[in-house]
């Protein structure tokens, strides 16, 4: 299952994935035995990324919830971002982190739609 997410100029595809038995590190350990999300972040006529995120241990929603994959999408824009991927020049913030919309409509906070 995969969806589309948006902040600022940024689309992020983020698909989950399910965890394949037999998906194991060199040492027997289990790859990603909750799944995962993979996220691709791209800027129109700009660079890209890919970000994988783990859904959290203590899971509030399901993980094919909207909700799941709009935290999936801001996680992998502050990892984005942790990792030196131009994040901040792109996407839309709010005080609480960034902003991320279900459509590009929606791409920026309320404050700042007018300006765009």
């Amino acid at each position: 299952m995969s969806t589309m997410r948006y902040s600022g100029e940024i689309r992020i595809r983020v698909t989950f994935i399910d965890y394949v038995p037999g998906d194991v590190y060199s040492d027997g350990t289990p790859r990603h035995p909750n799944g995962s999300y993979r996220c691709f972040l791209s800027v129109v006529g700009g660079s890209d990324a890919t970000i994988h995120v783990n859904p959290p241990v203590c899971r509030f929603h399901a993980v094919d919830a909207a909700k799941a994959f709009d935290e999936a999408a801001r996680a992998a824009l502050a990892f984005a971002d942790a990792d030196g991927w131009p994040v901040e020049a792109h996407a839309a913030s709010i005080e609480s982190g960034w902003h991320v919309g279900r459509s590009p409509a929606k791409a920026w906070p309320k404050e700042k739609s007018s300006a765009v």
